[in-house]
């Protein structure tokens, strides 16, 4: 049996001929419909074939109502262009830098400027772009929009401050540097609106999680616990802002705890969580607010938490502030515990324990 050797340059294997072919179906595919009857037209599932079909939805041979045609409204086409600009890959820092200028400019409404630091509060989460913006000298434009009377522009900016030192220790630096805790530490006391409330809160939280030069700071400011646990205190202040002052005050007793005792030498008791969150009047303002609101099962989780963690400070005092008074703290708790218990326990475990470890 003799063997008529192929030249691989002059002729193809079975497998290329194969493959040739059905490429070349699919590309007759994309470009005609297939016809199926007299009227239907199927178009082939490739992107392709959806872009023909598109074009065959627009190309003037179906009739248009003209009654039905309106033209798009501005809101749309700024929505649209926006959606375009972000499919395109827009430059993020020309952004900041225009939302920047827009705010500083003293000709532009209100309204414009508010919605130029919202478009900075999304970038700056972005690390980088923080970094950077910090290079701008935006730093120091923030911290004179924190001092506006006008609340609109105060909790935007302290959204911004929030989203830039997240996890961030070069921003930290630079807001240490600028003090900026000093700035925001006076928007969580009560006469404020409860959304600058919150925002504050939340850029102090933000602040100070993992920089202990920004937690010292913090904590030498004269009445920084006090006005922290004041978020707890009032039938105005929202479940919102009870539940995160709470969580706050938890990392703070945690945090607090860790400094070497060379660090919070010159501060007096009332500026330590350890020595401040025992006293009389912090157990009261913790367990009233839990006492008042009954069905808030965030704010009893992270509350009895915060109680548990206190407990363990050893204060010789803290379980009779628990148990003495006209209304118990314990009885109110051990209510709660039972209608728990009458519930799905599962749903409830964390809390259940907490109990648990309080009064057993």
């Amino acid at each position: 049996m003799s063997l008529v050797p192929v030249e691989n340059g002059n002729q193809l294997n079975v497998g290329e001929q194969q493959q040739q072919e059905q490429q070349h179906q699919q590309q007759q595919q994309e470009q005609q419909p297939v016809v199926e009857g007299d009227h239907e037209e199927r178009y082939a599932t490739t992107l392709q074939g959806i872009l023909n079909f598109a074009i065959s939805q627009t190309d003037g041979s179906t009739p248009v109502d003209p009654e039905q045609v309106t033209s798009m409204d501005e809101e749309r086409k700024k929505f649209l262009a926006e959606f375009l600009e972000n499919m395109q890959g827009r430059d993020h820092m020309t952004t900041v830098k225009n939302a920047l200028s827009i705010i500083l400019d003293e000709t532009k409404d209100e309204g414009e400027k508010l919605y130029q630091m919202e478009i900075i509060a999304e970038e700056v989460e972005d690390l980088n772009i923080a970094e950077d913006f910090i290079t701008m000298n935006g730093i120091a434009s923030i911290k004179a929009l924190l001092y506006s009377t006008n609340p609109e522009f105060q909790w935007r900016a302290a959204t911004i401050v929030a989203h830039m030192t997240q996890n961030n220790p070069k921003c930290q630096s630079a807001a240490a540097n600028h003090n900026l805790v000093e700035v925001v530490l006076p928007l969580v006391e009560g006469e404020r609106k409860d959304v600058v409330r919150v925002k504050a809160i939340h850029a102090l939280s933000c602040m100070v999680r993992g920089s202990k030069d920004l937690l010292l700071q913090m904590l030498s400011q004269e009445n920084a616990l006090p006005s922290i646990l004041s978020c707890l205190e009032g039938s105005e202040s929202s479940s919102r802002l009870k539940v995160k002052t709470l969580v706050f005050l938890k990392h703070l007793l945690r945090e607090s705890l860790k400094l070497n005792d060379n660090l919070v030498e010159g501060l007096s008791p009332a500026q330590l969580p350890k020595e401040c969150l025992v006293s009389k009047s912090s157990i009261s303002a913790i367990t009233s607010v839990l006492s008042s609101n009954m069905d808030d099962q965030q704010l009893w989780e992270h509350g009895m938490i915060l109680l548990c963690e206190l407990k363990k400070i050893g204060s010789e005092t803290f379980d009779g502030m628990l148990r003495t008074g006209a209304m118990p703290f314990s009885k109110i708790a051990l209510s709660r515990r039972e209608t728990l218990n009458g519930e799905d326990r599962d749903l409830h475990l964390e809390e259940l324990e907490s109990h648990k470890i309080l009064f057993e």
